[in-house]
């Protein structure tokens, strides 16, 4: 008989051979968003972008940072996929500093947040970790 595949036995790096020259989009551990063409990977799944730019999205509204060449490791990925459109349905295209202050407030106060518990269950006797990330094991 005919052997197929299955979608969990296909190796990650075939998937991304596919996807390279591709606009992506990446969601870090960290919590950023960025999009580019995908030029390279590697066996450790660390990745190469052309073109990239940080999305910031908040409140209906969104706006892109140029970053340039920009290399992940593959470690700090959360989730990557290929991208259709680089317009967010629903938001409105808006001034840079105009969205990317409201998200850099939100990722503030979630970090402190996280300490304030982190701190709480430390005075009940339990030593909970503090995300190097800005945010841990009680936000996504």
């Amino acid at each position: 008989g005919r052997e197929t595949m299955s979608a969990a036995s296909i190796p990650p790096s075939a998937v991304l051979l596919e996807s390279v020259d591709s606009t992506m989009l990446l969601w870090l551990r960290d919590d950023r968003q960025i999009i580019g063409v995908l030029r390279s990977f590697d066996k450790f799944g660390n990745l190469v972008f052309e073109s990239t730019r940080e999305r910031f999205c908040a409140d209906g509204m969104y706006a892109d940072e140029p970053l340039g060449v920009f290399i992940v490791r593959g470690e700090n990925i959360a989730l990557v996929g290929e991208l259709d459109s680089l317009e967010v349905p629903g938001c409105e295209l808006v001034e840079l500093e105009t969205v990317k202050s409201l998200v850099q407030a939100r990722r503030e106060e979630r970090t402190h947040r996280e300490e304030r518990r982190a701190a709480a269950l430390k005075r009940q006797g339990l030593e909970v970790p503090v995300s190097e990330f800005g945010f841990g094991p009680f936000e996504k």
